[in-house]
């Protein structure tokens, strides 16, 4: 009964947001893509995910798609934007990707004014792989590379 209180709850924000905008703004100020509808490929997502981002959106939604989302570079974010990562979503980096010592799951540079809203959602990279003989040792390889950047929240995502 909890769980769904919590959705309740996330869903009754995300209306007020999108009731708010609609208020507020002009149609493009109130545009919102669902990610999935970029082509979730459980195998890998990166080219969906990226493009929802690239997409002008204000506001992109990550659905639970019962299976992770699997993301094998790393997704460049843009000025303006929230994404909202649905209640269970795992963005997880594909295992043998990410070989360079500086990718990240995420990276935004000279960026600002991006939410990143995902409460029970989990971002998360693969600290194992990095640590095997296949990778060259590295401090870099993050879930977020803010870099240069202003106005950026992070809302209840587990990294």
């Amino acid at each position: 009964m909890k769980f769904i209180s919590k959705i309740h709850s996330y869903l009754v924000l995300i209306l007020a947001i999108v009731l708010i905008s609609c208020a507020n703004g002009s149609e493009k100020d109130v545009l919102i893509v669902n990610a999935a509808d970029y082509g979730f490929d459980e195998n890998d997502s990166t080219i969906a995910l990226q493009a929802a981002i690239d997409s002008g959106a204000k506001k992109v939604i990550v659905p639970n798609m019962g299976k992770d989302w699997i993301i094998s570079r790393t997704i460049t974010l843009v000025s303006n934007q929230t994404i909202c990562f649905e209640p269970g979503v795992v963005i997880s980096a594909k295992k043998g990707a990410f070989k360079g010592t500086k990718e990240s799951l995420f990276q935004a540079t000279n960026k600002s004014n991006i939410v990143l809203f995902g409460y029970n959602a989990t971002l998360k990279m693969q600290k194992q792989d990095y640590m095997g003989s296949e990778y060259t040792k590295g401090e870099w390889r993050h879930i977020l590379a803010l870099r240069s950047c202003t106005n950026i929240k992070v809302l209840g995502l587990t990294l």
